[in-house]
């Protein structure tokens, strides 16, 4: 251990230097701002010109959105549909009383 008297004196100097320069390094990433913009509240002048700008809409948020296909199948009322099927007529109840056989009557 004493031979390598000059090698542990670097390594431990060596590893003292390296976390004051990380310190270092740390502190300044903390002051300076970061890439990112600042978020902030936008008016919604500002939202449909950057909407505009790329050419796309805004809308509310309460009004229904629908691709050309679902608007074509609104439009056009297919037989697939539950709704379009008009439900059987009802079936009249069917009276026990008249479909009992004498033969099964106790009298």
């Amino acid at each position: 251990m004493i031979r390598n008297r000059v090698f542990m004196l670097g390594l431990g100097l060596g590893l003292v230097v390296g976390v004051l320069l990380l310190q270092l390094m740390m502190i300044g990433e903390r002051s300076v701002p970061s890439a990112q913009p600042e978020e902030k509240e936008w008016t919604k002048e500002e939202v449909e010109q950057a909407a505009k700008s790329l050419n796309l809409q805004v809308v509310d948020d309460n009004k229904e959105l629908m691709t050309e296909d679902e608007w074509k199948e609104k439009l056009t009322p297919s037989s697939k549909a539950p709704d379009a099927q008009k439900p059987d007529t009802p079936k009249p109840p069917v009276n026990p009383e008249k479909n009992k056989n004498k033969a099964t009557s106790p009298a």
